[in-house]
């Protein structure tokens, strides 16, 4: 419903209801979704006041909303309150204008557990919010504009400041040349901040999602839970060479005589040291542990330089080019190091000759040669895979270790990137276009995010390399409406959590579109994505995108 009060002052008040039920992508895997969406909302729009309540709602008591990687049921009742107001102040008018506002947001959840798990019922995020903008014209060819927003985030605990800053020269009629600083904040979503759910289960440990408002820190010394069944846990991440030995024994005992087999238990207790593991993540070798503190907001500084200029009435020309500076950036990544123990063949026959003779083995039929690539062969089968995980000092019920997944904060990221975007107008109703993105750098190891021996890594999910190219014909009242574009993007490697990881390969793919426009209200239009079936990807472990075509007939009356 819509309102006018008079010229300047008009009233808004909408809501609405959506049930929706199918297949999504969600952070944590392919999920299904079935339950409603509802809002309202109430807005002013007055001369120069702007103020608007809202709310945004999910409705979800289905037991069929469920992360299919675990079959477990995730409930999401979550209802988001929010209320914005600014005000306009024309300080001098046509030349100097402040813009003051506020903004408030409260969400409140309910998952029954099934998403926020232990932080169920502590799991309130509420933004406060302020902001003053000003915009000033220096003279006729240059307006500077500068800003600076206050941001309280409750649930991290974190009060931000991101100031703005900008020229704008108009070189000429329809050409403008800005240059621009901004400071953006981002805080982390609810899920990455309170989510606590079973992930998974691999043949020797769980997989847990906790979100990042817990922090991850490990005991010294560091304790190592066994994947190996009865063992337990051990200090540091050396395995005891006692394990090992005593698995040896009872796995000959098959094969040998138990006289033998008890001959080697008597030597058990004569069995010290350790072999050395070695901790991994992603299966990279790493020498700092990835401890953190609760996760913070995302910080990005930019600087920006763009031009716009229409050359003719027929060419529109626009160039961007930017520097990124990202801090505390937000990824989801293995929070448990694996331990694997590369020396463990070598380490054991060594223990193996310490303890036993070749007079002694004489009596079973054996020497130290013998015994020891016996006992090497064994060793070598239980170090291809690893044996253990450190645990950090969170503590999970189960009989299994747990592998924590969990969201984390980088160091830093820097890169530099442009977008160059053509358009001719061949007349009022034909055009021509083309569009170039470039990026620096796409992808970063531990090192270029300043976690050296981490093993982490941060990627942008964006190619260093699109091209979009095309034509579009829109009619004035009636007639034909076509459209044809071919887009590419390079190959890129891919980091979306721990699902959604791998390497993209390059794809073009050509896009169009016909129809008429019959000019009474009646249009009919299809459009046809990937014409020439040029099966491609969007993420890694994702489905192939074919050909799709859709016919659509429009009718206003």
């Amino acid at each position: 419903m819509e309102y006018s009060y008079d010229s300047n002052t008009t009233v808004f008040i909408n809501g609405g209801y959506n049930y929706r039920r199918g297949v999504v992508r969600a952070d944590l895997g392919e999920a299904l979704q079935d339950y409603g969406n509802y809002f309202a909302q109430v807005r002013l729009d007055g001369k120069r006041i702007f103020a608007q309540m809202y709310l945004n709602g999910i409705k979800d008591d289905s037991e069929e909303s469920l992360l299919y990687r675990t079959g477990l049921t995730n409930i999401s009742n979550n209802v988001t309150y929010q209320a914005q107001f600014q005000y306009d102040w024309p300080i001098i008018e046509d030349k100097w204008e402040l813009n003051l506002g506020t903004e408030l947001q409260f969400l409140r959840s309910d998952t029954k557990g099934t998403v926020h798990g232990r932080f169920e019922g502590n799991d309130n995020y509420d933004v406060l919010s302020g902001y003053l903008q000003s915009n000033y014209q220096l003279n006729r060819n240059l307006d500077l504009l500068v800003a600076a927003r206050l941001d309280r985030f409750s649930a991290i605990d974190e009060t931000t400041i991101s100031p703005r800053a900008g020229l704008i020269f108009n070189l000429a009629p329809q050409q403008t040349l800005r240059v621009t600083y901004n400071r953006a904040v981002s805080s982390p979503s609810a899920l990455f901040l309170f989510g606590d759910i079973p992930f998974g289960q691999a043949p020797v440990f769980n997989i847990q999602f906790m979100g990042g408002i817990q922090p991850i820190m490990f005991s010294d010394p560091l304790i190592t839970q066994s994947f190996i069944p009865g063992v337990g846990s051990y200090s540091g991440t050396g395995i005891p060479l006692a394990i090992p030995f005593g698995i040896s024994a009872a796995l000959l005992a098959d094969s040998f005589p138990a006289e033998f087999i008890n001959y080697l238990n008597s030597k058990l207790p004569e069995v010290n040291g350790v072999s050395d593991g070695l901790m991994t993540i992603n299966g990279n070798a790493i020498t700092n542990l990835p401890e953190r503190d609760k996760i913070r907001s995302t910080k990005t500084n930019a600087f920006e330089l763009g031009y716009k200029g229409i050359f003719g009435n027929k060419l529109s020309v626009g160039l961007d080019i930017y520097y990124n500076l990202k801090s505390d950036l937000i990824f989801s990544a293995p929070a448990t190091p694996l331990v694997v123990y590369p020396n463990l063949d070598d380490d054991l026959v060594s223990v193996v000759n310490s303890v036993t003779t070749d007079e002694e083995l004489a009596a079973y039929g054996l020497d130290q040669q013998t015994l020891g690539a016996i006992i090497g062969d064994i060793a070598r089968g239980l170090a291809e895979n690893p044996l253990g995980l450190v645990s950090p000092e969170v503590q999970f019920g189960g009989e299994l270790p747990t592998f924590i997944v969990t969201p984390s904060n980088t160091g830093e990221v820097e890169y530099f990137g442009a977008d160059l975007f053509f358009q001719y107008y061949f007349n009022n109703r034909l055009s021509a276009f083309a569009n170039y993105s470039w990026l620096s750098q796409n992808y970063f190891t531990d090192s270029e995010i300043g976690l050296p021996g981490s093993g982490q890594v941060y990627a942008l999910n964006t190619p260093e390399n699109r091209i979009r190219i095309g034509i579009d014909r829109i009619p004035d009242e009636r007639g034909w409406i076509y459209g044809l574009s071919l887009r590419y993007q390079d190959a890129m490697q891919v980091q979306s959590g721990t699902i959604y990881a791998g390497r993209l390969d390059a794809y073009t793919v050509v896009d169009g579109s016909v129809g008429y426009d019959f000019g009474n209200g009646f249009r009919l239009n299809m459009t046809g994505q990937n014409l020439l079936n040029n099966e491609y990807r969007v993420m890694p472990r994702m489905p192939k995108i074919g050909r799709f075509v859709m016919l659509k007939a429009t009718v206003e009356l």
